[in-house]
């Protein structure tokens, strides 16, 4: 079931025993685990089920120490899937080197 709170007409609380905040791969992921089982899961984001130009503009901003190819806001997106509405395909699976301890950048 899908609540927008903008259009809820009851003002009470919403009761389940997990909030999850975001809707990401790795929130729903976190979110699904509960499938079948007796707890009851609330995924909360803060965009629609589509891109809002006024939602996406709360990631309004600039990134310092690391150069994003589509900008702060064109690399994240604030609706149901967030982050995976702008991979275009660039999720891979992890490499031994992405376990590796390596020093930070300067900054």
């Amino acid at each position: 079931m899908i609540l927008d709170l903008n259009r809820r007409d009851d003002t009470g609380p919403i009761e389940r025993d997990l909030c999850v905040i975001g809707s990401g791969p790795a929130a729903i992921s976190l979110a699904l685990q509960f499938v079948d089982s007796l707890v009851r899961v609330c995924v909360l984001e803060s965009g629609g089920l589509s891109r809002e130009r006024k939602v996406q503009r709360l990631y309004h901003g600039k990134s310092v120490g690391y150069a994003l190819a589509n900008g702060l806001s064109g690399s994240r997106s604030r609706f149901f899937g967030g982050r995976s509405n702008c991979l275009a395909g660039a999720c891979t699976p992890l490499d031994a080197i992405d376990f590796m301890k390596r020093d930070c950048p300067p900054p």
